[in-house]
């Protein structure tokens, strides 16, 4: 009995020092052996924000099955990214939450989250986490300035946001003669447009522009009769306006209800540029709003990608949705380089993107070439409302048409 034991005994021992020298002399999980990548979608997609979330949140899904029609990420043999989504409902605190569970389900890379709040309080966790995260929309300065190595900006900052408009006044100023120089700021008083504004004050003295008035509004206000009234006591030549599209709608409907006549109205952010604006008619025709990109300018694949949105959701891309979408290809790009889902790894092929305009995806009008803190060097376009649609209208080398500019004055419209 005593040999039957010692035999089983060592018998045990032989095999398990057999297994143990086998699974050592297998590959380390690589990517060959994956069938798919986990990628978290952050976004608001319900609450009242939630219809900008599912836009880009279509952005992001189409680029996504497109990858995967193409033979997935080849360099993983040919895995397929599958996208989770998670709710931030438009609040800070929410997306913390939802970002760790991403994180806790085993994402490989997060994209999101839209808002400024929302995106400058998950990064935060998933750079605790040393997760990748990428932000094609939120353009809080804060979001790239804290050191962090794991999150990557394919936009710009508010403070290239006023830049970018001061610069633009004065190009509209210059090509047509004039010297429209009195500024109104209303925006909506969370970090996006309180650092946008800030930003405003400090390029607008540099380009000799006065400020007449400066107009913070409660996010989600119901109404804003009150802060439109003022805006027109100031008699401004132009408003630079930062919101969200509900209060957007609102304060053009306002501006058209009373009458208020400017040289132009330029928005700035995703509110101002969304589709939604159109449906509001002659309250947002000839507005001029700032954006990432749009459909018409001359990019490689740019109208391509767009055509195809535009059949599969009856919609055209906005900025916001187009960055998104090209943030899939980013990570596609990344994930091709690395060759492993491994998070450090991943993060380090990010951190190495050289893409071109129009190259792999890429239909952003700038190169992906993250700086140390993971920030491209960007500017902004304008876009115009003429006849209903949007128009490309600057920079003149890719926007097929000039603004109309000063716009006409309500009595003759």
């Amino acid at each position: 009995m005593k040999a039957t034991k010692l035999f089983l005994k060592s018998a045990s021992i032989c095999f398990l020092s057999l297994m143990l020298l086998f699974l050592g002399t297998l590959p380390s999980m690589s990517a060959e052996s994956q069938k798919e990548v986990l990628v978290g979608n952050l976004h608001p997609l319900t609450g009242a924000i939630a219809p900008i979330g599912i836009h880009i949140s279509k952005g992001i899904k189409l680029a996504v099955e497109e990858i995967n029609a193409g033979g997935g990420i080849k360099s993983l043999g040919g895995a397929k990214i599958k996208l989770i989504d998670a709710d931030t409902e438009g609040k800070p605190d929410l997306a913390m939450q939802e970002c760790e569970k991403l994180i806790r389900e085993g994402v490989t890379a997060i994209i999101g989250a839209y808002q400024s709040a929302a995106t400058f309080t998950s990064t935060a966790v998933a750079e605790k986490y040393k997760v990748p995260y990428i932000v094609p929309v939120s353009v809080a300065d804060e979001i790239t300035e804290r050191g962090f190595k794991y999150v990557f900006r394919n936009n710009g900052k508010s403070d290239w946001i006023s830049r970018d408009t001061i610069d633009y006044i004065t190009y509209l100023n210059k090509l047509t003669g004039r010297k429209s120089n009195k500024l109104a700021l209303i925006y909506e008083d969370t970090i996006y447009g309180q650092s946008t504004a800030k930003a405003a004050r400090k390029y607008a003295a540099d380009a000799k522009i006065d400020i007449v008035a400066d107009l913070p509004y409660p996010a989600n206000a119901p109404d804003l009769t009150q802060v439109v009234m003022k805006l027109k006591q100031a008699k401004p030549n132009f408003v630079m306006g930062a919101g969200y599209v509900q209060d957007a709608i609102l304060i053009l409907n306002t501006v058209k209800d009373l009458r208020v006549d400017l040289d132009a109205f330029i928005g700035i952010g995703a509110g101002y540029s969304n589709p939604q604006i159109l449906q509001i008619g002659k309250a947002a025709e000839y507005m001029i709003c700032l954006d990432v990109l749009h459909g018409d300018l001359k990019i490689k694949g740019l109208k391509e990608a767009d055509d195809r949105f535009l059949k599969k959701y009856n919609s055209q891309m906005d900025g916001s949705c187009a960055s998104s979408y090209a943030a899939v290809y980013i990570l596609k790009d990344a994930l091709e380089r690395a060759g492993f889902t491994d998070r450090e790894k991943l993060r380090n092929a990010l951190a190495a993107t050289n893409l071109g305009i129009g190259e792999h995806g890429n239909i952003i009008s700038a190169p992906i070439k993250y700086d140390k803190n993971g920030q491209i060097d960007f500017h902004f376009m304008f876009k115009q409302v003429i006849n209903g649609k949007y128009v490309s209208v600057y920079p003149p080398d890719l926007a097929p048409k000039a603004a109309i500019f000063p716009v006409p004055k309500w009595k003759d419209r």
